[in-house]
């Protein structure tokens, strides 16, 4: 995305900076966030469905009845697609929620307050073959 104008706020950040930014997060906020928004999510499709039926039964008469009719149609469908839209809002704040946790579990198990501050060689083999040491200076 470089040059666009569109980067986001991680791009260029460290992973002692990431873990900085979660440090004081609250993953169960953002799993009852979720469980709120997914329950939010039917009740949007419910909404959505129910309308489009029930429209479909309604005989509307008169100048504004076709205009009326393609409205409400619309509402119904753009009331399904916010439903759709805040499931997978709720499906990612999920996932975040739950990658929030890990970070901290691993805290607790080594003890140490940045699990990554020291670099380690990467377990995955194409990412080992990027890899490079940090360079030390020799100290004066």
């Amino acid at each position: 995305m470089a040059g666009s104008g569109m980067g986001d706020e991680f791009e260029d950040a460290s992973l002692v900076d990431m873990h900085t930014m979660i440090a004081n997060a609250k993953p169960q906020d953002l799993l009852d966030r979720a469980a709120h928004l997914l329950c939010a999510a039917a009740e949007f499709i419910s909404v959505g469905e129910g309308l489009a039926s029930h429209i479909q039964h309604v005989e509307w008469t008169g100048e504004g009845a076709e205009a009326f009719r393609e409205w409400t149609h619309q509402l119904a469908k753009d009331t399904v697609s916010l439903g759709e839209y805040t499931s997978a809002v709720s499906v990612h704040m999920m996932e975040a929620g739950s990658r929030c946790r890990r970070p901290r579990a691993r805290c607790r198990r080594s003890r140490r307050t940045l699990p990554c501050a020291t670099p380690t060689r990467p377990r995955s083999p194409a990412l080992r073959l990027a890899w490079r040491p940090p360079v030390r200076k020799p100290s004066l």
